[in-house]
């Protein structure tokens, strides 16, 4: 019984502290000085805040910058507009959005893995995941893009992650449509466990599926990302696309950037994307 205790009690002080250590960080987020916090929203929706000495700036899903004053809470804090029909409200690592009495932006949770800055004009984040040992850069705005993490979106054994980058405004207009429609033209990572330790063509042969190679348009080059191996290779099926297969350490990354014109803007950002990867860990490949 007594084991039995101190096992429940040290999970109980791991938690907490893993809680206490959240919570630190996001209020030490809020006392720094033009600082960025990006929320994750219900209903696939996100929003930045760069918190400001008395007031924060608010990037909106739908490009939109406001300039929110702080005033007095309760609990939390809470920053409005001159009129007070837009508001703010954070609270610990949760935060909510108003405007004109309705929440627009509900439930959103501070998310710790991505860090936004401005470059520029514009404004950009950092995706980090630490315990793949994968980050890269994407645009929010202007024109910027909106990650999301779906789940449970391959049935693979060796799945691991998926991470899809879709146009805000064509997200929006998804969001909005009430008529049954193809999603737009996306950059989507799929990540998956390499057990084998395959080369990025030897898995590509095996997963026909996921790498889009029966589609193939022109030759496949080899190449390599973040000085990691990889091929690259074009196809052409529901949308053309840009195909990468990296394999890094013990991990896979298969990225798809979709796109309708040869010219278009998502095709273009495909290459800055590439270019913004960094692998953490680096391993070598059992060729």
């Amino acid at each position: 019984m007594k084991a039995a205790f101190y096992v429940v009690l040290v999970l109980f002080l791991l938690l907490g502290g893993f809680f206490a250590l959240n919570t630190y960080i996001y209020e030490e987020k809020q006392e720094e000085e033009n600082t960025f916090a990006t929320y994750l929203c219900s209903d696939g929706k996100s929003l930045t805040a760069r918190f400001e000495e008395g007031n924060t700036i608010v990037f909106l899903g739908d490009d939109r910058v406001l300039t929110l004053a702080k005033i007095a809470a309760e609990s939390g804090a809470r920053y409005e507009d001159a009129t007070g029909q837009a508001v703010l409200s954070t609270t610990d690592t949760n935060a909510s959005f108003e405007e004109g009495g309705t929440v627009t932006y509900a439930d959103c949770v501070y998310a710790s893995e991505r860090e936004s800055f401005e470059r520029g004009d514009e404004l950009w984040t950092r995706y980090t995941n630490e315990n793949i040992g994968f980050s890269f850069e994407y645009r929010e705005r202007p024109q910027g893009y909106f990650l999301q993490e779906p789940r449970g979106t391959d049935e693979h054994p060796d799945f691991v992650k998926a991470l899809v980058l879709t146009n805000k405004q064509e997200y929006e207009e998804l969001l909005q449509s009430t008529n049954g429609r193809e999603g737009p033209p996306t950059i989507t990572t799929l990540i998956f466990n390499n057990p084998e330790r395959l080369s990025p063509s030897a898995w590509a042969d095996a997963n026909p599926g996921l790498s889009n190679i029966g589609l193939i348009r022109g030759e496949v080059v080899e190449t390599s990302v973040a000085g990691a191996p990889a091929i690259r290779y074009a196809a052409d099926g529901l949308y053309l696309s840009d195909n990468v297969i990296i394999a890094n350490g013990s991990y896979i990354y298969a990225i798809t950037g979709f796109y309708l014109e040869e010219d278009s803007r998502i095709r273009e950002d495909f290459e800055p994307f590439l270019h913004s990867i960094t692998f953490m860990v680096k391993g070598e490949q059992e060729l």
